[in-house]
This record gives C-alpha cells, structure tokens and sequence, in this order.
C-alpha cells in the first residue's frame, strides 16, 4: 500500500470512527429532536424528515451497533405537521425508504450480525418467538372474508416480517455485545424522556399559538388540539410513555430531582390540555405509585418531598385563583365522566364482526377507506376488540403468547430501577389501549413498544426467558440422547 493510499484509508477509518461515536452520544439524540421539532414548528417537515432519514441512512453505514435507529423511529412521526386527512397526498415520500433499505441491507451484508444464532432453539427468547409467531394471524386474517383489500393485506404481512426479523437483527447486534445490560434500557429512558419532552413542547406551542385565554379554553373545552400528526388522544398516549422516565431521573439525578418532578408536572398538564380521559385516568393512576417508589428509592428525599409540597401548594393557589377559568375548560371532559362517549357502539359492532369471523377475524384492512382517515382500517377502539375482529380467536391465542412472552420477562429478574421505568411506561399505555386504538393507530406506537421489548428481552440473562415449547424441545432431545447412550 502506498504512503497516500495509506494516509487515505486512516483518515477514512478516523471519519468512521467519529460519527460511530457522535451517533452513539447523547448529542445525536438532542439533534434528532431539535430537527423534528423545529421541522414540526416551521411547518417544513418534508425537508426536515428528509435530513434526519439522511442521517439514519449514513448511520446505518458507519454503525456496527446501529441502536442509533431507535430514536428515529421514535421521533419522525412528530416532525409531521400536515394534517392526518392530507398525508394521503404524500404517499411519493415512501419511495425515500429505498435508499435507507439499502444503508440496512449493507449494515447486515458489511457487519453479518449472528441472526442464525438467535433463532436456534438453544438460543431463541420468548419475545422473538413471539414476533414470529404473529405472522400466522397477520396472515391469516380475513381468510374468508370476501371483498378484501389485497394490497393493504399484504402490505400488514410484510410490515409484520419486517419487524420480525428487525427484532431478531437486534438480538443478535446485543447478543454479541459486552457490557452492562441495562445500557440498552438506559438508552430507550432517554429516548423515552426526549420523545415526550417534544410532544410537551408542539402542546404547548399549540396552546400559545390561541393567542387568548378565550381561545385556549375552546380548544380546551372541546378537544381541538391539532398538532398535525396527531389528534388529541395519540398524543396524550406518547406523553404517558414518557412521564416515566422523568420519575426515573428524579432517582438518577437526586441534585435536580426537583426539576424532573416540574417537567413530569408539565407532562401530566400536557395531557389534561388534550382532553384525554383514558390517558388522564392511567397515568393518573400511576403517578403516586411513581412518586412513592421514587421517594422509597432515592437518596434525596428530603428535597423531593419538600419540593412535592410546595408544587401541590402552588397548585393549589392556582386552582383557587383560576377555578372558574379551568372549570371551563374542563368543564365538557367532567360532565361525561366515565360515560362510553359512543364507544359501546363500537364495542358492539366490534363483537358482531367478531361472530361473524370468529376463527380468523375479518383481516387487518377491514373497513379501510370507510372512515374519515381514507388509509386507515376501521378502529373498534379496543386493541382486545381490535385483534379479535381482525384476527378472531387464532389471532388472540397468539396475542396472548405474545404479551405474556413481553411482560413475564420483567418477573423474572429483580426490579432496577430502568425495568420499573420501561414497565411503567409499558403498562399506562396498554391500559390506555383497552379503551382506545393507540396501540396499531398510528403504527409507529406499536413499533415504539417493540423497541422497548428489545431492550428489556436482550437485558435478561441469557439463561431465562426460553419458549416453553422449546423447552419442551429440549427435553425431548435429552430424553433421546439419554436412550440412546443407556443403549
């Protein structure tokens, strides 16, 4: 090799070197944010999107731990500001993928992750056996339902395979990983923290930009929050993923536990400004047994609680000083309560649909185009009604597994502190779920919970968490050796 071929090829692995790191730091993670922000605040989002899928791209290129994807996946959705009923007319922008499957494709040619290895029975955890799994329902949905739509049908199947074998891909990138564990789970906190902080952020920006009191009870009062990509509800379910991590770092960071304790204040004040009741009730529900698992951990209690006591004081004050204002606003959300708000309806047409398909469901495109989101299938409000529907009794045998397969991995180690966070996180969010379509509307939740599964699968030792068919597997082989050397 010449002196410049040489001094070439060093300074090319310099250049990898770098951006392997920057990707890998925290910087790249407040960068992401700071574009999706500001391209969902300008209204530019199509050039903004286009740079963060440009930085993935390129990531995916230098990266052989390409983690750095998680907070992309997290945080696009958000740089959307163009109305759900308009996105219809940006379908061209699914033709930008192709250059980042080609970045993944050569990750997985140049790096060769071990996926073989994850996937053999000695190996495989429930959670990646599970994702396989879900491939039966999502195929067999709406099996002989008659005018299906073919196109949206395969395009689930194939959604469904990406994300399998997504899941495996990370497996195996984290199985051939040294260090401590609960890096990963640390990882997806931030990203948890950072992706609630932006939706904190459009709400509030929503809320300034009524220009009047006046104008932001209405919007208030009659749930008109607008944020682009999102109405009121999902945006109030990507709040809840991240008031967690805020508790979490009230523990970590004990010097400014005051401060985290503010933004979970402002997170929970984001979500009442949606008008949500499913959201506001779980996490409601679970934020004093946040603060008192935080107050029984953390070594700065003193400050915290002083620090709970006079927020509740200002509170308070606040509310006795702006009481008819904020009876206003809340004034619609109170009145119903904890009536159905026409979701009994939907239940019931949910369970009708269910009878009539009851094995395989009515498929994942049922009522696409019926509704006022012409892309979306019909949503029956209920992800327990929205799987039996779509997928009918085989589908829920398999979703069973599946949640089991996810959440069992939590009990079988000891809680940290990170595992309660993400479980927390987790289960507002699937309680949220019973009562609304959050968990497949829009898509990208389910794939953010899955991500999350991923961290906590990989966390776990490697000699729990087995399929129990496998073991049973297992148990048959060694039954078989044993005979045959006995013989």
């Amino acid at each position: 090799m010449t002196k410049a071929k040489f001094a070439s090829t060093e300074k090319i692995a310099k250049a990898r070197a770098f951006l392997n790191k920057f990707f890998l730091s925290d910087y790249y993670i407040v960068l992401l944010a700071v574009l999706t922000f500001v391209g969902w605040l300008s209204g530019a989002w199509i050039p903004f999107l286009f740079v963060t899928l440009s930085l993935t791209i390129i990531m995916f290129t230098v990266c052989e731990n390409t983690m750095p994807v998680f907070p992309f996946m997290w945080f696009f959705l958000y740089t959307i500001s163009t109305t759900q009923q308009d996105l219809g007319k940006y379908g061209w922008m699914l033709f930008l993928t192709i250059p980042l499957v080609g970045a993944i494709v050569y990750n997985f040619v140049h790096n060769k992750p071990k996926i073989k290895s994850v996937l053999m029975p000695k190996n495989i955890k429930s959670s990646t056996f599970s994702m396989f799994l879900l491939l039966i329902p999502m195929s067999l949905g709406g099996l002989f339902r008659s005018g299906r739509n073919a196109s949206a049908a395969l395009i689930v199947v194939a959604l469904t395979a990406v994300l399998a074998f997504s899941f495996a891909y990370y497996m195996a990138i984290f199985r051939e990983r040294k260090g401590d564990k609960n890096d990963i789970l640390k990882y997806m906190i931030k990203i948890m923290f950072v992706s609630s902080l932006i939706v904190t952020a459009q709400i509030t920006v929503a809320s300034i930009q009524t220009g009047n009191t006046d104008s932001f009870i209405e919007l208030v009062k009659y749930k008109l929050l607008d944020l682009g990509w999102s109405s009121p509800n999902p945006a109030a379910a990507a709040i809840t993923l991240g008031i967690p991590a805020s508790f979490y770092y009230m523990l970590k960071r004990k010097k400014y536990a005051f401060v985290f304790l503010i933004i979970a204040a402002l997170q929970y004040l984001a979500i009442i400004i949606t008008g949500s009741r499913g959201a506001l009730l779980f996490a409601g529900i679970a934020l004093p047994i946040m603060l008192l698992y935080t107050l029984i951990k953390t070594e700065n209690r003193k400050q915290l609680i002083i620090a709970s006591g006079v927020f509740v004081l200002i509170i308070a004050v606040v509310a006795g000083v702006l009481y008819k204002q904020i009876y206003d606003a809340l004034s619609i959300m109170l009145s119903k309560g904890m009536s159905d708000n026409g979701r009994f309806d939907i239940y019931l047409f949910g369970l009708k649909i269910f009878s009539e398909n009851p094995v395989f469901g009515a498929g994942w495109d049922f009522g696409l185009g019926d509704q006022h989101v012409g892309y979306s299938p019909f949503l029956f409000h209920s992800t327990v009604l929205q799987i039996l529907a779509c997928s009918g009794i085989v589908g829920m045998l398999v979703y069973i597994y599946f949640y089991y397969a996810r959440y069992s991995t939590f009990f079988k180690t000891a809680f940290s502190p990170e595992k309660a966070a993400i479980f927390t996180a987790m289960a507002i969010f699937e309680a949220y779920g019973i009562i609304d379509p959050i968990l497949f509307i829009p898509p990208t939740f389910f794939i953010m919970l899955l991500t999350l599964s991923v961290a906590v699968e990989q966390a776990a030792p490697d000699n729990i968490n087995t399929p129990i068919i496998i073991k049973k597997f297992r148990l048959k082989l060694q039954k078989k050796s044993l005979a045959k050397t006995s013989d």
